[in-house]
């Protein structure tokens, strides 16, 4: 399979994303630009489409739950839950947005675009700022591993 075509597809995964794409492009030996506008596009991508698309996948994923398969119905809680637990700080916030994006720009497992949007859905944000606000937090995420992984932060330190 084509790098650039694998590297577009396994930053879809949810937990594992474009931060963490990044770093197998690095061992793929594919170029630092290549690599980067690849995953801008998935960010992208990610950051426009989850908000518009999570009310429809609640609304069957419910669905397949009345149905009486505990699989679905689990997931479903779990994952509202998690989103709930860690959209708790960023509900009482007055600078809701501002958090959301500290929340999705910290490259840690588990506070990515997909759980970005996750709070968004469950604390019923406004949509537009919402795509705004996970594609600039996405970006850094993803800016801040590319940097780390491909060596750059040593560099940009020495430019200092």
């Amino acid at each position: 399979m084509n790098p650039y075509v694998f590297i577009f597809l396994i930053s879809f995964v949810p937990f594992f994303e474009s931060r963490y794409a990044i770093v197998y492009a690095y061992y793929a030996g594919i170029p630092f630009t290549k690599a980067y506008t690849v995953l801008l596009l998935t960010i992208t991508i990610q950051s426009v489409v989850l908000p518009i698309v999570l009310p429809y996948l609640d609304y069957v994923v419910t669905k397949l739950s009345e149905l009486g398969i505990p699989l679905f119905d689990k997931l479903r809680n779990f994952l509202l839950n998690r989103a709930r637990k860690k959209g708790e700080k960023i509900k009482n916030s007055t600078k809701t947005y501002l958090e959301l994006f500290s929340f999705v720009a910290i490259p840690l497992p588990g506070t990515g675009i997909y759980t970005g949007a996750l709070i968004y859905y469950v604390l019923g944000l406004d949509k537009k700022k919402t795509i705004i606000t996970l594609f600039l937090g996405g970006t850094v995420a993803m800016t801040i591993n590319t940097l780390i992984t491909y060596g750059l932060l040593e560099s940009v330190f020495k430019i200092l």
